[in-house]
């Protein structure tokens, strides 16, 4: 499961890079 964490992680990086800081609001919600 760490693995995935990690995956989601990067993924949510590279989302927030192409989608702004409003992608990374949501996750934190």
């Amino acid at each position: 499961s760490a693995y995935i964490i990690f995956a989601d992680k990067k993924a949510a990086n590279n989302a927030i890079a192409l989608n702004g800081t409003s992608f990374m609001s949501r996750i934190l919600k």
